[in-house]
Parts: structure tokens; C-alpha cells; sequence
């Protein structure tokens, strides 16, 4: 083995023929390649000779490692502007990219003793996070790193990075001792017994070396589900086609999307993973299924692969394929020269819909925390509201079967409602965020998804007409986003005057049809009795407001806010006109019930806050 000297390597005599040989050193036997270039020349030619064949002066290594190992020390690998030292691709795979790659090979001159400097670790980090972005398959990315002869193996997850040791591969002098063969063999030994498992048994859900096209899910252990990559048919398989591109993160919740082929029928497979501590997606399904049957997709299959992996779990959701967001919808439009009546015609009826399946999932006791132009979706004129990856439960109403949601999606709920309500002023798009929840609110009721709603349905209304183009400097003033107390400041200010309103969110001509249902909800959303309410809207993050039932009817059906489920809503408007106010809940806490009957058409006096402030959340 070489001795590690000043900046390079030096090859005894009993192996200087052979590493000449392979150009690795000179004649006096000097390394050829200098510090990180010496190392992982050398360890390269050492784990070619070790993985072709089992050698008898290394105990243990009695079969083919099926890793090949690909050098990058001069190019960049395929399709990006990286560069680590290496990447093992696994013999059966064609490409030799990072979207193939098993693990990571970095070397770097000094020894870590006390670990990587942070622009070290900041460079493989960029490394990791390209496997995680390419390879849905990832529970972790190993890292294989060269250290002054050394040799440790770190483990990167979604929770942070774990480093053992494997020992040296080189012969150098560590105070009075010398590291020798002995030590070496034992550091090949490891390496071996991690470069000769099968990809399933280190690293991802499944074998990635078969065709990951298709994917069968199968019942596992307890309510997990397991996942195979197979080139037959059967029941509850998968067939994957185009990817949906979506940024991937690695910490906090991140998601892999698919158009796929299920049962014959268009799909989009979601594989998500959240930390534990976090609603699954499918949980929140499952609780609005029965409600919210006609607005949100159809689940064809869904479960846990992964209960807890450093602190995350890994769900998967087949959906029904809703179609193309209502933004590419609008753009879609643009293009084709649909007259602006028939458009505009589709948005009121998408706005109803949507409306409606918030209040439906609100009184059955979730908020979906996350209403964007990406997550409603147009198909054959029908929307669907989709993406309830970010919803929460409440916590003031009972859930039917939630022990049974709980059990087969492997979380507390107590623990996700009193951690997502920590994070309710965070949740969301900032573009369409409401002015409460920009400012910090603590309380997030079915008022801020339908302000969000209205933003959008502003949005989409703006992107038909061409107001709003791809860069973020091409927005109206209304959708200009700075920090979140500046755009709810702006957001405000844009409202303020009702006539003009829809001119400061890049709407020139609004046909009848739309501009009754955004007068509608900008009343229902941000006047009381006539009178604006901006201005308490930013002064009170949790100041509740009042839903005037009669002029929130123009664009939802209000009958659903009378259920005793929404009793913590402040409400005024005709109740008699609603059907028997007493078969939908106890009304008393909004005042006399008796003012109610003898009303005529009159609104409903008084808009106490029923929310009590707990404090906010820096």
C-alpha cells in the first residue's frame, strides 16, 4: 500500500510496477496526481481490482460487487454543472448521471478529524441534493469520502447527516505508530460489505436497478404498504410517464409527482415525504372523502411505505388526473382566443365550486392552509381542488373514525394539530396568502382560504387578459410581493377603494358574470355593514370577521355554514330563508335567537371575536 507523504502519494517497491502501470505513480514511485487527484486515483484502481475479483490476502470478499465506480475529477457529471470526484452506477444501468447514481465518491487532501469545513460540506451537500431532486426512490444518500487516507462513510437524511468511520487505506505515520496492511484490510472489508448491497437493502424504498417505470404497491408489515419495480401486470400497479416538475427540498415537506397510468385509467402518483410530526396528505383525504365527493380527485390507492426514517415518513397518494392548473388553464385560453365571456364564465362556476368545497371540508373539520392557482385544477370545465398535502384537522370538532386515519397513516393527531397550528401564519403561497395570515395571524379559520380564492380567481382573471407575464417584475401591483407585513400593507392599500379594486390587480374589462361573483366575496371578505375593514384586518391578525351569509349566497351555497360544525364562524344574513335555523346548530352564541324569527331581511346586529389571541409566533 502507498505511504501518504507532503502532497501525494508514495508507492512501495512491492507495488510500484503495477501503479506504473496504471499511471499512477512515476518510476521513483511519486504519485502521478497530486493530494485529492492521488487519492482517488488510488482508490479507484484499488476498488477496480477488488470489485472484479475476490482476493485472498482481503478476508470476506468472496463475491462481485455490482457497482462500477464513474471518474468526474476532469468532467462534469452529465446534465449539470457538478463535479464530484466520482459516482458508483450500478453495473445493470446504462446512464451514469446522478439520477442513477447509488453513491457518492469525494476526496479531500487534509484529515477530518473534527469534520468538514462548511464549504466542504456545502459542496457535497449540492451533490446530495441532486440525487434527492433525481431519485424518488431515496431514503438516504451515502457519501463515500477520502480524508488524508481515510476513509468514512457519510449517511445523508432528510433529519441530517450521520459519519462513521471506516479506517485507512493508505499506510501513514500517526504519532509513534504506523498504520499498516492489517487496518487497511479491515477498512476494505467495510467498504465491500457496503458496496455489495442491493440497492432495496440501502438507500431506497425499492430495487432501482429493475425498470422503476412501474411501480406495484403491496400490503407489508403492519398498515405499511411496500413498494416493488416490476415488468409484469397486476392489481394496484402503477405505470409511470411524464414527471411533474416541482422543486424537491430536503428538509420539512417535499413531493415527487407523477402522470401515470393506473388500472387504465389517467393518474398522478404523489410520493411525499413529511416529518412525522406533520399531517399525511392521505389522512386528510380520507377525513373529506364522504363531503367532498365531486371537488376534490378521486383516490385510487394510497398508505404509508416509510412510518419513520430519521423523523419522516414517506406516503404515497394515486389520484385521479384533475386536469392542468387554473393558471395554465387561463394561459391555455389566452391562446386558443376564447371569447372572454366563456371564460370568464368557467372562472365564476371554478370559484362556486371551490368555495363550496372549502366550506364542505371546514364543517367536516379540515382546512386546506394551501389555496393557490397550482393547486385548482381545470378539467373538461369542471375544477377540482387538489394539493391538500399542506391542510390541517381542527381541533374544536370531533372526526369521525379519526382513531382508524390515524392508525393507517401512522400519526397522532393531537401532536400534528398542536404542531401545524404553530405554523398556520407560514402555511401557504405567499401570492395569495390572506392580509391576516401575512401578518402573522395565530388564528386561521375558512375566511383565509377564501380570501386566498379570491386572489386567485383575481389571478387567473389578470393572466387570461395578459396582465401578469412569467417575470415576477411583469405583476400588478396588487400581487407585488416584498416582505409579508409590506404585501399585506400593499394588499390593503390596493383594496381600499372598492370601484377601483380590480384596475390594481391587472383586471381591465371584467364581464358581469365575474364581476358579480369578486364584488360578492370582496363584501363578503373585506367590508362589514358597508363600512372597509382593511385597516383592522392589519391591525389584528386574529380579528374574526363576520360572513353576511346573504351576500356570501351570490357565490357559495351558504347552507353548508349552517351546520354545527361552523358554529365558531361569526354569521349575519336571513337565516329563515335558510331553512329552520334550529336543525343546524345552536345559534345562541351570536346573540338572541327570537331577534332572528322576528327579523325582516334585517342583518344580524353585533361581531364579537370569538378567538381568543394566544400570542403569536416569531
Amino acid at each position: 500500500m502507498p505511504v501518504v507523504g507532503k502532497d501525494g502519494l508514495n508507492y512501495s517497491p512491492n507495488i510500484r510496477d503495477a501503479a506504473i502501470s496504471s499511471n499512477l505513480c512515476d518510476s521513483d514511485g511519486k504519485s502521478t496526481g497530486k493530494k485529492e487527484r492521488a487519492l482517488t486515483d488510488h482508490f479507484a484502481w484499488l476498488w477496480e481490482h477488488m470489485r472484479m475479483l475476490p482476493k485472498p490476502d482481503v478476508p470476506g470478499v468472496k463475491q462481485q460487487s455490482p457497482y462500477s465506480l464513474i471518474d468526474y475529477q476532469t468532467k462534469m457529471a452529465p446534465g449539470t454543472r457538478l463535479q464530484p470526484d466520482g459516482l458508483f452506477v450500478h453495473k445493470d444501468i446504462t446512464q451514469e448521471t446522478f439520477a442513477t447514481a447509488h453513491m457518492i465518491l469525494e476526496a479531500k487532501w487534509a484529515i477530518c478529524e473534527n469534520g468538514l469545513d462548511d464549504e466542504d460540506l456545502g459542496q457535497i451537500g449540492d451533490y446530495v441534493l441532486r440525487i434527492w431532486s433525481d431519485q424518488y426512490t431515496r431514503i438516504f444518500v451515502p457519501v463515500l469520502l477520502l480524508h488524508g487516507g481515510n476513509v468514512s462513510l457519510m449517511v445523508f437524511t432528510r433529519q441530517g447527516v450521520c459519519v462513521a468511520e471506516l479506517g485507512p487505506i493508505c499506510v501513514r505515520q500517526v504519532k509513534s505508530q504506523v498504520i499498516g496492511r492489517a487496518k487497511i484490510a479491515k477498512t476494505l472489508q467495510r467498504i465491500w460489505f457496503v458496496l455489495t448491497l442491493s440497492t432495496s437493502s440501502f438507500g431506497h424504498i425499492c430495487n432501482v436497478t429493475n425498470n422503476k417505470q412501474r411501480l406495484h404497491f403491496v400490503t407489508g408489515s403492519d398498515v405499511t404498504r411496500m413498494v416493488r419495480t416490476a415488468d409484469y401486470n397486476a392489481n394496484n400497479m402503477v405505470r409511470l410517464d411524464e414527471r411533474i416538475d416541482r422543486p424537491v427540498k430536503i428538509f420539512r415537506r417535499t413531493s415527487y409527482m407523477y402522470r401515470s397510468i393506473f388500472a387504465g385509467r389517467p393518474a398522478i402518483l404523489k410520493l411525499t415525504w413529511t416529518p412525522t410530526y406533520c399531517y399525511p396528505e392521505g389522512a386528510g383525504y380520507r377525513m373529506i372523502s364522504e363531503a367532498c365527493n365531486g371537488y376534490i380527485p378521486e383516490v385510487y390507492l394510497s398508505g404509508v411505505l416509510v412510518k419513520n426514517s430519521f423523523g419522516y415518513r414517506l406516503e404515497f397518494l394515486v389520484l385521479e388526473d384533475c386536469g392542468v392548473s387554473i393558471d395554465t388553464y387561463a394561459m391555455q385560453c389566452r391562446e386558443a382566443n376564447t371569447k372572454a365571456e366563456q371564460f370568464s364564465a368557467t372562472l365564476a362556476k371554478s370559484i362556486k365550486h371551490v368555495s363550496e368545497c372549502l366550506a364542505k371540508a371546514y364543517a367536516a373539520g379540515v382546512l386546506h392552509r394551501d389555496i393557490s392557482a397550482g393547486n385548482i385544477a381545470i378539467k373538461d370545465g369542471q375544477a377540482r381542488l387538489i394539493d391538500w398535502g399542506y391542510s390541517r384537522a381542527r381541533s374544536d370538532i370531533d372526526i369521525p373514525n379519526l382513531d382508524e386515519i390515524e392508525r393507517l397513516f401512522a400519526f397522532d393527531n393531537k401532536t400534528a394539530s398542536k404542531e401545524e397550528r404553530r405554523h398556520d401564519s407560514l402555511t401557504g403561497t405567499n401570492l395569495f396568502m390572506s392580509v391576516q395570515m401575512l401578518m402573522g395571524s395565530t388564528e386561521r379559520t375558512l375566511m383565509h382560504d377564501l380570501e386566498s380564492l379570491f386572489f386567485v380567481g383575481l389571478y387567473t382573471l389578470a393572466k387570461f387578459q395578459g396582465s401578469i407575464g412569467s417575470k415576477s417584475d411583469d405583476l400588478p401591483l396588487g400581487f407585488q410581493c416584498v416582505r409579508n407585513k409590506q404585501t399585506a400593507a400593499i394588499r390593503v392599500g390596493c383594496l381600499s377603494v372598492e370601484k377601483n379594486y380590480l384596475g390594481q390587480f391587472g383586471i381591465r374589462d371584467c364581464p358581469d358574470v365575474i364581476a358579480r361573483v369578486f364584488d360578492s366575496m370582496y363584501r363578503t371578505l373585506f367590508t362589514h355593514k358597508g363600512r372597509y375593514i382593511g385597516g383592522q384586518l392589519l391591525d389584528d391578525g386574529n380579528y374574526a370577521r363576520e360572513i353576511d351569509l346573504d351576500m356570501a349566497s351570490k357565490f357559495m351555497d351558504t347552507q353548508i355554514l349552517l351546520s354545527k360544525s361552523c358554529s365558531d364562524l361569526e354569521m349575519s344574513g336571513n337565516y329563515k330563508n335558510r331553512g329552520d335555523y334550529k336543525n343546524h346548530g345552536d345559534y345562541k352564541h351570536r346573540g338572541d335567537c327570537k331577534q332572528h324569527e322576528d327579523s325582516k331581511g334585517q342583518k344580524e346586529e353585533g361581531h364579537s371575536n370569538v378567538f381568543q389571541d394566544p400570542g403569536r409566533i416569531c
